[in-house]
């Protein structure tokens, strides 16, 4: 397998965070931070394994679902660790 980094997008803190803990209760993928990005949106970036952020990202989407909006999933494969290295800087913790 290889590393990916995973990101969710949802509309409210609330669901960013209850998608944050589902998916590090849920899968061995570690967060890399939250990212605000305006008119409410907020992103959850993750990283590990592919298979276990697929998991993750999948297990989220419908935890976060539940308590509002996901306007956004997505998954990156065979990440290079220099972009690892800028988005790790570029994040902005809530």
């Amino acid at each position: 397998m290889s590393n990916a980094i995973g990101f969710i997008e949802t509309k409210g803190l609330v669901s960013a965070l209850e998608a944050a803990t589902v998916m590090l209760k849920s899968s061995d993928v570690k967060l890399i931070g939250f990212k605000e990005i305006g008119l409410a949106l907020v992103t959850v970036i993750i990283s590990g394994e592919e298979q276990s952020v697929k998991d993750a990202l999948d297990t989220a989407s419908v935890a976060a679902g539940c308590l509002g909006e996901v306007y956004a999933v997505n998954i990156i494969k065979d990440i290079p660790s220099e972009i690892l290295e800028i988005i790790k800087n570029y994040n902005t913790s809530i």
